[in-house]
């Protein structure tokens, strides 16, 4: 059944639209790219235009662990919304030219982890990956074109995200990792040069590496690992760079951390790291620095570092993204078993973002937009609606950057959840 959507429009305000979702999908081209991806995972390279996961194949709805595996396991392209939780029993490893993306909070990743070896046009999205026996992610043999996005990280027995063997051209951005100690190496040993030297161009940017032990990451060979407006707090080491690697660390906020960057680490020799515009928070240790590096091939514009503590508490992680159905069969969606407001989408923002919520009953709904002062910006909807889930589409360019909050109340019912815009 193709998705169906139905617009109805509230002629008293500009910037609102409600659109009204129903149940199934199957089918190409459903589901554009939330975005696309930046970094060196944008970079067009090795005939790889950018990194574009599973655009132009079907969007499928996984539900348990042998729906996954599945789709992850076929050569053709999909794009996987992952709609509960996938228990692994170890390292499963995955083909190319996929998208796997978790619907709401639903989508989890448990006990195992996925490891893309060899392979390339890979996106993953909105899943917390919990418990695993080994590496949640592991990227390696000249696997390349990864996007690791806005995804959970959480006691894993060895890497959260290690990359190495001659992988390239990844990027790992908005991510939270959390209670975890070896949380990503770049570069697999000493004594791996050979595969690695010329390789490993990676960009961390907009992590939060909350508490986090080391490796943030542990760097060997890499040709230019670029590290900006990342969120190191309460680690014992942030950046290390070893064995000749090129590492530009800038626009960050450290707080708390022991050693905010290292040359050289353990056994491994000296790599060049440089430094700049970083602010370091009742830190122990001052920076190290070595020679000189490169500047990265693609355009960015960095955040300032003295936003990014409040800029990643509110849009680090998963952001609860819902496509424009999360239900893979009409049973399933037929009863909506209790309010819920999900956080808006995307979140930083500039200057859209969408606001999802649901209604299991008809009720009248008013929601609201303050700042922190709690002040009232606008009232988006203030008027009765039907069951189903709705999303309105919120346009902050009258508004200063900033952190807001936005109400929903519907009856008895109320929340409130924090976005970001950032101009």
């Amino acid at each position: 059944m193709p998705l169906l959507l139905k617009f109805s429009k509230t002629p008293k305000i500009a910037y609102l639209s409600i659109l009204c979702l129903s149940a199934c999908f199957t089918g190409k081209n459903v589901l554009a790219q939330m975005n696309a991806a930046d970094g060196w995972a944008s970079v067009n390279e090795p005939g790889q235009n950018g990194t574009t996961g599973g655009a132009n194949g079907d969007v499928v709805v996984a539900t348990n662990t042998t729906e996954f595996l599945t789709y992850i396991l076929k050569a053709d392209p999909y794009i996987i919304h992952v709609n509960g939780t996938i228990n692994l029993a170890g390292m499963i490893s995955m083909q190319s030219n996929k998208t796997v993306v978790g619907v709401d909070s639903n989508g989890i990743i448990r006990g195992g982890g996925l490891n893309i070896s060899g392979k390339s046009n890979i996106i993953i999205r909105n899943l917390l990956f919990e418990g695993s026996v080994d590496d949640a992610i592991n990227v390696q043999e000249s696997s390349h074109h990864i996007w690791i996005d806005h995804c959970d990280f959480t006691n894993a027995y060895d890497g959260a995200v290690d990359i190495k063997r001659g992988s390239d051209f990844v990027t790992v951005s908005w991510n939270r990792f959390y209670n975890h100690d070896k949380t990503s190496l770049l570069g697999h040993s000493d004594n791996n040069g050979a595969q690695d030297i010329g390789h490993l161009r990676v960009t961390y940017h907009h992590n939060w590496y909350d508490h986090t032990v080391q490796r943030h990451p542990r760097v060997r060979f890499s040709a230019l690992c670029h590290v900006y407006n990342n969120y190191f707090i309460g680690n014992n080491y942030g950046v290390g760079s070893a064995m000749d690697a090129e590492v530009l660390v800038e626009y960050n906020y450290f707080k708390n951390v022991k050693d905010p960057t290292l040359v050289g680490v353990g056994a491994s020799g000296p790599g060049d790291l440089v430094e700049r515009n970083n602010i370091f928070d009742n830190c122990t240790n001052p920076a190290q620095t070595r020679g000189t590096v490169p500047e990265p091939p693609y355009s960015y514009a960095p955040d300032s570092a003295a936003a990014i503590p409040a800029m990643l508490e509110a849009g680090a992680g998963r952001i609860g993204y819902n496509p424009a159905t999360s239900i893979a069969d009409d049973a399933k969606n037929a009863v909506l078993k209790s309010f819920e407001l999900v956080q808006n989408y995307p979140n930083p923002f500039n200057p859209k973002t969408t606001i999802q919520f649901q209604l299991p009953e008809p009720e009248h709904v008013r929601l609201t937009i303050y700042n922190l002062s709690g002040q009232e910006l606008a009232v988006l909807l203030d008027e009765r609606l039907t069951v189903g889930t709705h999303r309105i589409a919120f346009d902050a360019g009258h508004l200063s950057s900033g952190l807001y909050l936005y109400q929903l109340r519907a009856g008895h019912f109320t929340r409130v959840k924090k976005m970001l815009f950032t101009k």
